[in-house]
């Protein structure tokens, strides 16, 4: 699980780089800078990055939700044939158990992070406070 979480937040940190170089391509095609027009194909290609990559972070999670869950649930049923079966000194694998659930549990980095500091989120914050902005550049602009 460790490694789980440390892989994701490396690969979470790398969702945010498509999604700025778009915003930036998006940016760059505005009026305060040049007349350029923005054809409905390039809008389209922008778009799909964004689903692209807002997709790509969501099942990267879901997996790595789905690989905790799997490892809880294998820890629960050890926990359960402690208590029912025949081991030599239940107490031991108890505690040992029990430890590294709380450690599963425990882990909030990477994938496994709050949604408030979820990459996604950033991701999907970040362009679209961007583009607002250049909107608005462009709005105030136009009313001089």
């Amino acid at each position: 699980m460790r490694l789980i979480e440390a892989r994701t937040a490396v690969v979470g940190r790398f969702v945010l780089y498509p999604l700025v170089c778009a915003v930036l391509a998006v940016a760059s095609r505005s009026t305060l800078f040049d007349e350029w027009r923005t054809p409905p194909g390039l809008l389209a290609i922008f778009g799909l990055l964004g689903a692209h990559t807002v997709i790509c972070s969501w099942i990267l999670v879901r997996s790595a939700n789905a690989a905790r869950s799997e490892a809880l649930a294998v820890l629960r049923r050890q926990r359960w044939e402690t208590f029912t079966g025949n081991v030599a000194s239940p107490s031991r694998c108890g505690e040992a158990i029990d430890a590294a659930t709380d450690f599963i549990d425990a882990l909030r980095d990477g994938a496994f992070a709050p949604l408030s500091q979820h990459p996604i989120l950033g991701a999907v914050l970040v362009p679209a406070g961007s583009l607002g902005l250049l909107t608005l550049v462009d709005m105030l602009q136009r009313f001089r």
